[in-house]
């Protein structure tokens, strides 16, 4: 181990490139763009050994090696979603949870440049499979997706024998970040109706996880591969208290009062606008179609002295309308009609 050249590097030494080698999809790299975070890591299963008689450990061994990688996005475009769930990522205009369970064998590469702008080397994380996807609306910061991958090898490729040249062509037309002031939430249907339309948000996340079972076998030291469940998808949101919302949407009007011991089903929506444009439906950068959410838990009302009183509701996913969707729809531009 020699002495680096360099002291450190900063962020912008690195760009993520993302590939799709399932069979029948895109088969497209692209480069991941508006990349805030990426924290790929790996898991040995390393366990000592001990015997009785012997103060000292007498050696280890491990199981296949697990990698994951994490990587974190301001919401701006459909690009890496889209190739990720085997859709052309150009010209793709929707995805549905369903389709991330048949691409497998997704791969992401981590390219690094020196401070002389020489390439350094090439991280290589392979056989991807989606573990999570995750995106989150804030009220006063940029609206991100967050995507986690569960991959069956990983190789650090030196400056020589790199995979990727460093490609200097950024993307200038997608919006750079979108605030929580573009983000909307509507309840009960999944029109741009204002009767619909949640009032005095803080925070919203749509999180879809997939459950994932690693095939091992005796006699090999690598992960054979992943088995994919359904995708269990929640929806969370907090709110500050005013009137009678969401309970008007939530809950049956009985007589005079809102029975929580009868919740109801109901489609929700969600629509990211164009931070540069109108609030219009022309001008919609995104837009998500959930199905038949009911409330699972919620903190009804919370008050507390010198701040505001909110609330906080959680609700998954009870049944998909639209067959193979997993209940989530994603849509480039507005939610079709």
């Amino acid at each position: 181990m020699g002495a680096p050249n360099d002291y450190g590097h900063l962020g912008h030494r690195y760009q993520v490139l993302v590939e799709n080698r399932e069979e029948g999809s895109s088969g497209s790299t692209i480069v991941a763009d508006r990349v805030q975070s990426i924290e790929p890591t790996l898991t040995s299963g390393l366990e000592k050994a001990f015997e009785l008689g012997n103060v000292d450990p007498v050696g280890t061994a491990t199981d296949p090696t697990e990698y994951r990688v994490v990587i974190e996005e301001n919401l701006h475009n459909s690009e890496l979603e889209l190739l990720l769930a085997g859709k052309n990522p150009v010209s793709g205009t929707s995805y549905t949870l369903g389709d991330f369970l048949t691409n497998l064998d997704n791969y992401v590469y981590l390219l690094v440049r020196d401070n002389d702008d020489a390439i350094l080397n090439e991280l290589e994380y392979g056989g991807g499979a989606l573990a999570e996807l995750a995106w989150r609306f804030v009220q006063g910061g940029a609206c991100t997706t967050t995507l986690t991958l569960n991959c069956k090898s990983g190789k650090l490729y030196t400056s020589g024998s790199v995979i990727h040249s460093w490609d200097d062509v950024p993307d200038t037309s997608s919006p750079g970040i979108i605030k929580g002031k573009d983000a909307r939430l509507y309840l009960g249907d999944t029109v741009a109706d204002p009767g619909d339309k949640v009032f005095r948000l803080q925070s919203f996340t749509l999180r879809a996880t997939f459950p994932i079972q690693v095939v091992r076998e005796l006699g090999n030291r690598t992960i054979v591969g992943y088995v994919i469940d359904t995708p269990d998808a929640n929806l969370d949101f907090d709110l500050l208290d005013a009137d009678h919302q969401p309970a008007d949407v939530l809950a049956t009007l009985t007589t005079g009062y809102y029975d929580f011991g009868e919740l109801l089903e109901v489609d929700a929506a969600i629509r990211l606008y164009d931070p540069d444009l109108a609030q219009e439906s022309g001008n919609i950068v995104r837009a998500w179609k959930m199905e038949n959410l009911r409330v699972a838990t919620a903190t009804v009302k919370r008050a507390q002295v010198r701040g505001l009183a909110t609330q906080r509701y959680s609700m998954p996913i009870g049944k998909a309308a639209t067959a193979g969707s997993a209940g989530v729809l994603c849509y480039v531009g507005d939610i079709p009609t």
